[in-house]
């Protein structure tokens, strides 16, 4: 299963970035979650903090923008691969 959650990246890269992040539901405490919004506020609340602040090290900043679903989700994988492609091609 695959949620979403979308950052800004820094002023230097301003283009909004689409991040798949994926529930593992084989851990028993997300086997029954069919949405993010079945996942508890507090495990959104870090998967948000570590994105919020995993460039810092590299002095970029990065910000949630919020949540989106599945399908939001498999549409950023599939985009990305396209543009992969696309780029290996070349």
């Amino acid at each position: 299963m695959s949620h979403s959650a979308q950052h800004k990246l820094s002023a230097a890269q301003p283009e909004k970035d689409g991040l798949a992040h994926s529930i593992d539901t084989l851990n028993p405490r997300f086997r029954d979650s069919d949405s993010y919004t079945q996942v508890p506020r507090h495990v959104l609340l870090e998967v948000e903090h570590f994105f919020a602040v995993y460039k810092d090290l590299e002095e970029e900043r990065t910000k949630v923008l919020g949540w989106k679903d599945q399908d939001a989700a498999r549409e950023i994988i599939r985009s990305s691969h396209q543009r992969h492609l696309e780029s290996s091609a070349s």
